[in-house]
């Protein structure tokens, strides 16, 4: 099968990234709402994927409870 990566999104910005990109969908098993796959072989800069990547991190650490923040932040170092 053909390999993607699946992102947590803004759920506005991912209906634009699924309007602009036929090779972005809606999470594969995920809340479609919430998360987005990429499939490979897509025409995407780099530079979007990195992006993508980071505000993925941020939106998922910003929904963790104390204890797996404290964890986070000592795998970091």
């Amino acid at each position: 099968g053909q390999g993607c990566i699946t992102l947590k999104v803004d759920p506005v910005q991912g209906e634009m990234l699924k309007d602009t990109y036929s090779c972005i969908q809606g999470g594969y098993y995920m809340n479609k709402r919430h998360w987005i796959s990429i499939y490979a072989g897509s025409k995407i800069s780099a530079d979007l994927i990195h992006d993508l990547i980071q505000d993925s991190y941020l939106l998922v650490a910003k929904t963790l409870n104390r204890v797996q923040k404290n964890q986070l932040n000592d795998s970091d170092k």
